[in-house]
């Protein structure tokens, strides 16, 4: 009974986390997040904050128009292997 709740602890935790990790990860491919065109902090900032507006706005256009999601991408070697 306390591992089944630890296990859901944890999965809730990885749900969380992956959620995050996409919202990085489609920061630095569509956006550009990882490079800053200004020096200094504020402006750095203020950067990331016209980024997160962005993202925003793209997704609220996805979910008005319904575009769907992108599937979950398969490694080069795994697109070698033949379909069953």
């Amino acid at each position: 009974m306390l591992l089944l709740h630890v296990n859901k602890a944890r999965w809730s935790l990885c749900q969380h986390r992956q959620g995050i990790e996409a919202t990085v990860s489609q920061g630095v491919r569509a956006f550009g997040l990882r490079r800053s065109r200004c020096r200094g902090h504020p402006k750095t900032r203020l950067q990331h904050l016209f980024t997160a507006t962005a993202m925003n706005l793209a997704r609220l256009d996805a979910w008005i128009t319904g575009t769907p999601r992108a599937g979950t991408r398969i490694c080069r070697f795994g697109r070698l292997r033949p379909a069953a």
